[in-house]
Protein backbone atom coordinates (compact mmCIF):
# COMPACT_ATOMS: atom_id res chain seq x y z
CA UNK A 1 0.00 0.00 0.00
CA UNK A 2 1.28 3.96 -0.57
CA UNK A 3 1.87 6.04 1.93
CA UNK A 4 -0.63 8.56 0.08
CA UNK A 5 -3.24 5.09 0.83
CA UNK A 6 -2.34 4.58 4.14
CA UNK A 7 -3.14 8.29 5.00
CA UNK A 8 -6.15 8.04 3.39
CA UNK A 9 -7.23 5.20 4.99
CA UNK A 10 -5.97 6.99 8.56
CA UNK A 11 -8.26 10.24 7.59
CA UNK A 12 -11.09 7.85 6.80
CA UNK A 13 -10.85 6.36 9.82
CA UNK A 14 -10.50 9.94 11.92
CA UNK A 15 -13.59 11.25 10.36
CA UNK A 16 -15.98 7.58 10.91
CA UNK A 17 -15.07 8.05 14.46
CA UNK A 18 -12.97 5.35 14.87
CA UNK A 19 -10.58 7.04 17.06
CA UNK A 20 -13.00 9.25 18.96
CA UNK A 21 -14.52 8.18 22.84
CA UNK A 22 -10.55 7.77 23.39
CA UNK A 23 -9.69 7.56 27.53
CA UNK A 24 -9.38 11.00 28.63
CA UNK A 25 -7.91 9.92 31.58
CA UNK A 26 -4.36 10.02 31.79
CA UNK A 27 -2.63 6.99 33.39
CA UNK A 28 -4.93 5.40 34.56
CA UNK A 29 -2.94 1.80 35.03
CA UNK A 30 -0.79 3.62 37.28
CA UNK A 31 2.15 2.45 35.04
CA UNK A 32 4.18 5.92 34.94
CA UNK A 33 5.76 7.63 38.75
CA UNK A 34 7.87 10.21 36.88
CA UNK A 35 7.90 11.89 40.69
CA UNK A 36 8.45 8.59 42.67
CA UNK A 37 7.24 5.62 43.57
CA UNK A 38 6.10 6.23 47.29
CA UNK A 39 4.33 9.45 49.06
CA UNK A 40 4.42 9.64 52.67
CA UNK A 41 2.44 11.64 55.54
CA UNK A 42 0.13 13.59 52.32
CA UNK A 43 -2.33 16.18 53.95
CA UNK A 44 -2.70 18.83 50.97
CA UNK A 45 -3.15 18.55 47.46
CA UNK A 46 0.53 16.46 46.38
CA UNK A 47 0.78 15.25 42.99
CA UNK A 48 1.60 11.25 43.25
CA UNK A 49 1.48 8.92 40.04
CA UNK A 50 1.63 10.74 36.69
CA UNK A 51 -1.42 13.14 36.33
CA UNK A 52 -2.66 12.16 39.93
CA UNK A 53 -3.27 14.36 42.72
CA UNK A 54 -3.82 13.31 46.45
CA UNK A 55 -4.84 14.60 49.34
CA UNK A 56 -6.95 14.47 52.56
CA UNK A 57 -9.52 16.47 54.24
CA UNK A 58 -10.68 16.88 57.82
CA UNK A 59 -7.27 15.55 58.94
CA UNK A 60 -6.65 12.36 57.73
CA UNK A 61 -2.73 11.79 56.65
CA UNK A 62 -2.37 9.41 53.84
CA UNK A 63 0.63 7.42 52.34
CA UNK A 64 0.46 7.07 48.22
CA UNK A 65 2.36 4.32 46.89
CA UNK A 66 2.75 2.55 43.29
CA UNK A 67 2.51 -1.29 43.52
CA UNK A 68 3.71 -3.67 40.71
CA UNK A 69 2.52 -7.10 39.75
CA UNK A 70 -0.76 -7.28 41.25
CA UNK A 71 -3.35 -9.73 40.07
CA UNK A 72 -6.64 -7.47 39.18
CA UNK A 73 -9.45 -10.12 37.83
CA UNK A 74 -6.59 -12.61 35.89
CA UNK A 75 -3.91 -9.83 34.69
CA UNK A 76 -0.94 -8.66 36.31
CA UNK A 77 -0.92 -4.82 36.65
CA UNK A 78 0.40 -2.01 38.69
CA UNK A 79 -1.89 0.07 41.05
CA UNK A 80 -2.40 3.37 43.21
CA UNK A 81 -2.23 2.44 46.66
CA UNK A 82 -3.98 4.80 49.33
CA UNK A 83 -3.25 3.74 52.91
CA UNK A 84 -4.83 6.22 55.41
CA UNK A 85 -2.85 5.63 58.43
CA UNK A 86 -4.92 8.82 60.56
CA UNK A 87 -8.37 8.95 59.68
CA UNK A 88 -10.24 11.59 60.84
CA UNK A 89 -13.77 12.11 61.95
CA UNK A 90 -15.51 11.71 58.75
CA UNK A 91 -12.13 9.99 57.20
CA UNK A 92 -12.46 11.34 53.59
CA UNK A 93 -9.26 11.60 51.41
CA UNK A 94 -9.41 11.61 47.70
CA UNK A 95 -7.12 11.59 44.61
CA UNK A 96 -8.17 13.12 41.63
CA UNK A 97 -7.32 14.05 37.95
CA UNK A 98 -7.71 17.66 35.78
CA UNK A 99 -8.98 16.69 32.47
CA UNK A 100 -7.79 18.26 29.73
CA UNK A 101 -9.93 20.64 27.89
CA UNK A 102 -12.70 18.37 29.60
CA UNK A 103 -15.15 21.42 30.38
CA UNK A 104 -15.18 22.30 26.81
CA UNK A 105 -15.06 19.25 24.44
CA UNK A 106 -17.71 17.28 26.94
CA UNK A 107 -19.65 19.80 27.91
CA UNK A 108 -23.42 18.38 27.11
CA UNK A 109 -21.89 14.58 26.66
CA UNK A 110 -22.24 11.35 28.49
CA UNK A 111 -19.53 10.35 30.03
CA UNK A 112 -18.66 6.42 31.72
CA UNK A 113 -15.94 6.13 33.57
CA UNK A 114 -14.98 2.80 35.76
CA UNK A 115 -11.88 1.70 37.56
CA UNK A 116 -11.16 -1.28 39.64
CA UNK A 117 -10.92 -1.03 43.22
CA UNK A 118 -10.23 -2.70 46.43
CA UNK A 119 -9.84 -2.42 49.99
CA UNK A 120 -6.70 -4.76 50.88
CA UNK A 121 -6.58 -3.53 54.79
CA UNK A 122 -10.16 -1.66 56.98
CA UNK A 123 -13.10 -0.72 55.81
CA UNK A 124 -13.43 2.05 52.85
CA UNK A 125 -16.35 3.20 50.19
CA UNK A 126 -15.33 4.72 46.98
CA UNK A 127 -17.65 7.56 44.80
CA UNK A 128 -16.68 8.35 41.30
CA UNK A 129 -17.37 12.54 40.41
CA UNK A 130 -16.60 15.11 38.44
CA UNK A 131 -16.22 18.43 39.41
CA UNK A 132 -16.02 22.04 37.61
CA UNK A 133 -14.40 25.24 38.30
CA UNK A 134 -13.91 24.12 42.17
CA UNK A 135 -17.30 22.44 42.87
CA UNK A 136 -19.32 25.01 41.53
CA UNK A 137 -20.89 22.21 39.23
CA UNK A 138 -20.77 18.53 40.40
CA UNK A 139 -21.68 15.61 39.17
CA UNK A 140 -21.85 12.43 41.39
CA UNK A 141 -22.23 8.92 41.16
CA UNK A 142 -23.28 6.51 43.76
CA UNK A 143 -21.10 5.13 46.75
CA UNK A 144 -19.84 1.79 46.42
CA UNK A 145 -18.37 -0.35 49.82
CA UNK A 146 -15.17 -1.95 49.04
CA UNK A 147 -14.28 -5.45 49.45
CA UNK A 148 -11.10 -7.18 49.93
CA UNK A 149 -11.94 -8.46 46.06
CA UNK A 150 -11.04 -5.94 42.93
CA UNK A 151 -14.32 -4.89 41.78
CA UNK A 152 -15.14 -2.98 38.58
CA UNK A 153 -16.79 0.25 39.49
CA UNK A 154 -18.59 2.18 36.84
CA UNK A 155 -20.57 5.18 36.65
CA UNK A 156 -21.84 7.36 33.63
CA UNK A 157 -23.36 10.96 33.71
CA UNK A 158 -24.37 13.58 31.34
CA UNK A 159 -22.71 16.85 32.03
CA UNK A 160 -24.93 19.59 31.74
CA UNK A 161 -25.98 22.73 33.77
CA UNK A 162 -22.83 24.16 33.34
CA UNK A 163 -21.34 27.16 30.40
CA UNK A 164 -18.39 27.78 28.68
CA UNK A 165 -18.40 30.66 30.60
CA UNK A 166 -17.39 29.42 33.90
CA UNK A 167 -13.88 31.24 36.09
CA UNK A 168 -11.62 28.27 35.41
CA UNK A 169 -12.86 26.07 32.56
CA UNK A 170 -11.35 22.84 33.91
CA UNK A 171 -12.95 19.99 35.19
CA UNK A 172 -11.74 17.22 37.55
CA UNK A 173 -12.17 13.27 37.82
CA UNK A 174 -12.10 12.36 41.72
CA UNK A 175 -12.41 8.98 43.62
CA UNK A 176 -13.52 9.96 46.87
CA UNK A 177 -12.33 7.55 49.57
CA UNK A 178 -14.33 7.46 53.18
CA UNK A 179 -12.84 5.72 56.13
CA UNK A 180 -13.74 5.70 59.63
CA UNK A 181 -10.31 4.60 60.52
CA UNK A 182 -7.22 3.49 59.38
CA UNK A 183 -7.61 1.48 55.49
CA UNK A 184 -5.95 0.95 52.45
CA UNK A 185 -7.00 0.79 49.01
CA UNK A 186 -5.63 -0.18 45.64
CA UNK A 187 -6.76 1.59 42.61
CA UNK A 188 -5.89 0.84 38.90
CA UNK A 189 -7.44 0.48 35.12
CA UNK A 190 -9.11 4.13 35.42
Amino acid sequence: MSKARGLADLGNAYSDGALSNRNLIINGAMQVAQRGTSFTGIGSATYTLDRWRGQSRAGSVINVSKVDNIDVDGRIMSVLQHQVTTAASDGLTLQNQFVEDGSISLLGQTVTVSCWARVTVGSATLEQQFEVDGGVYSFTSGVTNLTSSFQRITFSTTLNGYTTSITNKHLRYQLYIRGASAHTVQITGV
